[in-house]
């Protein structure tokens, strides 16, 4: 650039410096309902998010799929991006509980997730268990890489253990024969009462079935 003044000449130099665009980049995320996700964002000098932070790096625990903004500048030039985190729910699990007699087994059944395991090693929806007392189970469901657990009981009760006292009479005689050990009763006879009175012509053989809680012995 040249100047004149009354004929007289002088130049001046100067120069326009172009400061590139910052280029930014920053993570997404996909996390689990309850879990914290950190977005990093790197490319400038200094960093502004939507949610106020003023570090290249945050921490974030949306409750729904959220979306995040953060600008980056270098020399007053800025770039701006956006990342979203998605947030997975948990599954829900449900699984049943069981009462079951000594020496029977019980089938387990979990829903509510793509893939199970039980505190027994299983990997199935269902397991079939034959404890020997009163047991707590626990399933672990995954879904989209979410884990939900539920813990369960089956409930053992014991047999009953039936007594009935046996008898010698003589011919015309009658015997009274009495069973204990249970809630109800129920004799080969028909009787439904603890003692029956008998008067067999000949030697008999009785049967009592005794329960307590759905639980039979004979």
């Amino acid at each position: 650039m040249s100047g004149t003044s009354s004929g007289c000449v002088s130049s001046q130099t100067t120069q326009v410096i172009v400061t590139p665009l910052p280029t930014i980049t920053v993570n997404s995320s996909t996390i689990c309902s309850g879990q914290s996700a950190t977005l990093v964002a790197s490319g400038a000098v200094s960093y502004t998010w939507n949610t106020g932070a003023t570090t290249s790096s945050i921490v974030v625990s949306p409750l729904s799929n959220t979306t995040y903004t953060v600008s980056g500048g270098v020399v007053g030039c800025t770039d701006t991006k956006t990342t979203q985190v998605i947030v997975n729910p948990n599954p829900t699990i449900t699984v049943n509980s069981s009462t079951i007699c000594s020496g029977q087994s019980a089938t387990l059944v979990a829903s509510g997730a793509s893939s199970y395991t039980w505190n027994t090693g299983a990997n199935t929806n269902s397991i079939v268990v034959s404890p020997m007392s009163s047991t707590n189970y626990t399933v672990n469901g995954t879904s989209s890489g979410c884990v939900s657990s539920q813990t369960t009981q089956v409930i053992v009760t014991p047999l009953p253990t039936i007594t009935v006292n046996s008898s010698t009479i003589c011919s015309g005689q009658s015997a009274t024969l009495i069973a204990s050990g249970a809630v109800s009763y129920t004799w080969n006879t028909g009787a439904l009462t603890s003692s029956i009175v008998v008067s067999p012509s000949s030697t008999s053989i009785y049967t009592v079935v005794g329960q307590i809680n759905g639980c039979l012995d004979t």
